[in-house]
């Protein structure tokens, strides 16, 4: 079982499904199956070879069959954007969170590295927290998961050596960018409209783009089984 394989090979970090009742604290499965959004993601999310890819709206996979019942089902008729985060990417490189649900399908098996908001700790540059704080939640293919408001992570990290795609559910205009000379000033975290985000010093991208290199200790890493590497 890959979950166990991933346990072994990450003796480290406390690795959990969707199932188990230690997720309740930060998210909850979504119930149901969600072919067609699987299936548009393998059509239309390609793996990068080298980092991550996020593209926050997908025509395509806004308009496949799942969306409505998705968009329904979880944010109660609010309207959301759809779309998808894929990658190689084995590294949890910083947190964020948003001040609203977020839902993450897998189209393949991965695991999101967690956290939560209420884990940062003040201090002279803007609240941070320490990367042994998170958790990791283990995702098969298929599955559906909300994660809450206040519930921290950042892209994916694979599970097997081909790398990952998942659909990327949020409140509309989620991510993107103030127009010039709006963002609130005083609080350091704010980057983008409902996106609270940290960085860890490694991650130099996010720094360039005047992230707070705030998460401390080291940059944590998901290790494959060897016969997934």
């Amino acid at each position: 079982m890959l979950l166990d394989e991933l346990r072994a090979a990450n003796p480290g970090l406390r690795l959990f499904p969707s199932d188990d009742p230690a997720f309740a604290a930060y998210g909850e499965r979504v119930e149901g199956s969600w072919p067609a959004l699987v299936s548009a993601l393998e059509a239309y999310a390609p793996i990068p070879e080298q980092g991550v890819v996020y593209v926050g709206s997908h025509p395509t996979l806004e308009a496949c069959a799942d969306a409505e019942r998705m968009q329904s089902l979880v944010f109660g008729g609010l309207p959301v954007q759809l779309g998808y985060c894929s990658g190689r990417n084995s590294t949890l490189n910083g947190l964020e969170y948003h001040k609203a649900s977020e839902v993450i399908v897998a189209a393949d098996d991965l695991v999101l590295l967690l956290a939560l908001r209420g884990q940062l700790r003040p201090g002279e540059q803007g609240p941070g927290m320490d990367s042994s704080d998170t958790v990791g939640l283990f995702l098969k293919r298929g599955e559906a998961v909300e994660l809450y408001s206040g519930t921290m992570h950042l892209a994916p990290c694979r599970a097997r050596e081909a790398g990952f795609r998942a659909a990327i559910v949020l409140p509309r205009g989620t991510n993107d960018a103030f127009a010039e000379g709006t963002r609130p000033e005083g609080d350091p975290l704010l980057r983008k409209l409902n996106k609270w985000i940290i960085a860890h010093p490694e991650r130099k991208p996010l720094i360039d783009q005047g992230v707070l290199p705030l998460l401390k200790g080291a940059n944590r890493l998901v290790r494959l089984p060897p016969e997934h590497a």
